[in-house]
């Protein structure tokens, strides 16, 4: 993946939620009581739970509900990325060592579905190994987290 230089301190980003401003800190889209978006920065697309393959970054859609997420912040200053589905069964977006996206439980018991929020937007697997949610080609993985601005890497994320 190529590297680009950060968006200049201040410029702001109207996205398709709101206006984001882009300052060295997380940036977010305006909070929805559902869920919001999670747009990536390089390819303007959003997080998606369906896919035959499991998540995937899709066009963006308001009114589609596999596309609103919810990020829940834990005590130890780890994040959930939960599926803001009105069904009772909300899986979270998981990771596995190695590249391998998923939906899974939230509860389930490994390392899987919590994350970091580093660098003001990317979403760092929980673990020894410092891999983060990537997009390649519209489909999701996880690869070594570049330091610095990685467009294919840094997200907006909903307010929660």
């Amino acid at each position: 993946m190529s590297r680009t230089s950060r968006v200049k301190r201040g410029t702001t980003v109207v996205a398709s939620l709101g206006i984001a401003l882009l300052d060295g800190t997380a940036t977010t889209a305006q909070a929805d009581p559902l869920g919001g978006l999670i747009i990536n920065h390089g390819t303007g697309r959003c997080l998606s739970t369906g896919g035959q393959y499991g998540p995937q970054a899709v066009s963006c859609d308001e009114q589609d509900g596999s596309q609103k997420w919810r990020v829940d912040r834990r005590d130890d200053g780890t994040v959930r990325i939960v599926a803001a589905w009105a069904d009772p069964y909300r899986p979270c977006l998981a990771s596995y060592i190695y590249g391998g996206v998923s939906m899974g439980s939230c509860d389930d018991g490994t390392t899987g579905p919590i994350w970091f929020i580093r660098d003001g937007g990317k979403l760092e697997q929980l673990g020894s190994e410092k891999w983060c949610l990537t997009v390649k080609d519209g489909n999701l993985g996880t690869d070594p987290c570049d330091s610095g601005y990685n467009r294919y890497q840094d997200w907006i994320l909903p307010v929660s």
